[in-house]
């Protein structure tokens, strides 16, 4: 699926869930969740989508409007397989992800007090 066509649906609320997948060290994937089924986002020229890092990812997100409510994910695969029976099924890791710049701004969103409250401060 195009990009484009992505944020059109996604916006319009067809898209359940976007996935950011590490294929490989400094491979990031997209792949978007509709009724079910996922699907790889490419760019206009057909080509997969693939960024150097998840802050790069993010940041292409970050850039579209409408996108600040999807659910977001990093998925990374595992090594090897667990065997269940006579079947190997291979194993894959799923994150949530915000778009937040800061990697603390949930945890400081989440207490909500300043370090040092009360004139006290703590020594590292």
């Amino acid at each position: 699926m195009k990009f484009s066509k992505f944020v059109q649906l996604a916006r319009d609320g067809q898209i359940s869930e976007l996935h950011i997948e590490s294929v490989a060290p400094q491979s990031f994937r997209f792949r978007a969740v509709a009724e079910g089924y996922t699907v790889a986002l490419r760019d206009e020229q057909g080509n997969q989508i693939s960024d150097r890092s998840l802050g790069h990812a993010k940041q292409r997100l970050r850039n579209v409007r409408g996108l600040e409510k999807l659910p977001l994910y990093l998925v990374q695969q595992r090594s090897g397989s667990i065997m269940v029976g006579n079947k190997a099924y291979s194993t894959s890791h799923k994150t949530p992800l915000t778009l937040d710049t800061s990697p603390l701004s949930a945890a400081i969103g989440v207490v909500g007090e300043p370090v040092g409250m009360g004139g006290s401060q703590a020594a590292l």
